[in-house]
């Protein structure tokens, strides 16, 4: 069985890079309700342009438990035409101002070694979650669940967003008997060029009792 890579792609690290020095304008999204989950799309505006934050649904082969639908978080740049909400309805959306210097930008990066029983079946690469560091505080953007959920939770704090989502075990408590899976969680500096190991957690494939009709 392949590897599997759900990484951000290389275009999109270096447009994220690029964006440290410039200003973080605003954020506009789906209508929060009290809550900060957000569908799929965050719209991010700069002094120089606009980009988009996508964690949509894509089509990987190979994957180690079905369905093979998995979620898959990136970061484009707009051309001055796109409109990525025009298929929603004028008052489903809402616009966050913020005005703070981009400082520098983390990526949230996961890998997961998988085993059937004992017998090692595939290393898994992903991307869970962008952090914007301005010069005022810290906005992460991160995958809400592993699966098909493509919902994103909004996290704004004065100095470690990370604190504050899913923690590395919570967030990889998916695996059914017979997987299992090691799990590490690592956090990248696009400022430093630099990756730091931050958790590891192991978790053991679970039998779901079925209840008798």
């Amino acid at each position: 069985m392949k590897d599997l890579d759900l990484s951000i792609s290389k275009k999109g690290i270096e447009t994220l890079a690029n964006l440290i020095g410039q200003n973080f304008v605003s954020m506009k999204h789906a209508k929060l309700k009290g809550r900060n989950i957000v569908f799929e799309k965050i719209e991010i505006s700069t002094s120089t342009n606009r980009y988009l934050i996508d964690n949509c649904v894509d089509w990987f082969d190979n994957y180690f438990s079905g369905p093979e639908d998995m979620l898959f978080l990136n970061f484009i740049e707009l051309n001055e035409e796109d409109n990525p909400f025009i298929t929603w309805s004028k008052d489903s959306t809402e616009i966050e101002i913020i005005n703070e210097r981009i400082e520098d930008i983390l990526i949230v990066q996961d890998e997961a070694d998988v085993y059937n029983d004992d017998v090692y079946c595939q290393h898994i690469k992903s991307s869970e979650g962008i952090i914007f560091v301005t010069d005022k505080a810290q906005y992460g953007f991160f995958k809400d669940t592993m699966w098909l959920d493509e919902h994103v939770v909004i996290i704004k704090d004065k100095e470690n967003a990370l604190s504050k989502a899913e923690s590395l075990k919570e967030h990889y408590n998916i695996f059914g008997y017979p997987f299992s899976g090691k799990c590490k969680r690592s956090l990248i500096s696009l400022k430093e060029n630099s990756t730091k190991v931050l958790d590891t957690a192991e978790e053991e494939g679970e039998i779901v009792n079925k209840e008798k009709s």
